[in-house]
């Protein structure tokens, strides 16, 4: 060959890595050098929702929750981006309550709603 190698490697957490490449011993020319990797595509079943604060909530009073996306490794997402169904429906299945998404750009999803009639909700 003309001396090229190819290194791959599969790594699922995502951070900033050092790598570093010798031969012999000795750094090749431009290692050290910083790898960052990022979060894979979301997975909404890795994805988690902070609803305590809502369990109980007022009628025509605003309320939030934050969905927090994660990747298909767990890895908590960085950036904003992804499109997630909300829907808060009553005992009869139909859609009750309109809700706003909001994307944090951070991983992060605000979803506010305000209810207008009392009941279950899901």
């Amino acid at each position: 060959g003309d001396g090229t190698y190819v290194v791959t490697f599969n790594h699922t957490v995502a951070g900033r890595y050092h790598v570093e490449v010798t031969l012999h011993g000795d750094p090749i020319e431009g290692s050290p050098f910083s790898l960052s990797l990022r979060s894979a595509l979301s997975a909404g079943n890795l994805s988690t929702a902070t609803a305590s604060d809502i369990f109980s909530c007022e009628l025509y009073r605003p309320a939030t929750f934050t969905i927090y996306a994660r990747d298909a490794h767990g890895n908590p997402m960085t950036m904003g981006g992804c499109k997630f169904d909300v829907t808060l429906s009553d005992n009869f299945a139909a859609p009750s309550v309109g809700v706003h998404q909001h994307d944090n750009l951070n991983g992060t999803y605000t979803v506010s709603f305000t209810p207008t009639k009392s009941g279950s909700f899901s």
